[in-house]
């Protein structure tokens, strides 16, 4: 089952692991994704971008996890997106035709 996806509601989510699948052209993060920020809730999530490619990471020399502070979309231009995810670390950028989060 999928979360619906907006740009405003990643902040606090850590970013565990990051896996390129190059024959389905996919970038798959596994996070902790809040559900509850009140009462520091967290589930694991996995956060799917597809036909992606571009992927950057801009990010220093960090201890455990990044953090998404925010994540702002820079372009969209012929059916393909590019995002900017802002970390504590510093950011990442990936292009994709659509992202989804899932259970």
């Amino acid at each position: 089952m999928s979360v619906e996806f907006t740009t405003e509601n990643f902040h606090d989510t850590y970013i565990l692991s990051v896996f390129e699948d190059t024959s389905m052209d996919t970038i798959k993060m596994a996070v902790d994704f809040p559900i509850n920020w009140h009462e520091s809730v967290y589930e694991k999530k996995q956060l799917v971008f597809s036909n992606a490619f571009n992927y950057q990471v801009h990010e220093m020399p960090f201890s455990g996890s990044p953090e998404i502070l925010e994540i702002h979309i820079l372009e969209k231009k012929d059916g393909w997106t590019k995002f900017r995810l802002n970390t504590n670390a510093g950011y990442r950028e990936i292009c994709c035709d659509s992202v989804e989060l899932l259970d």
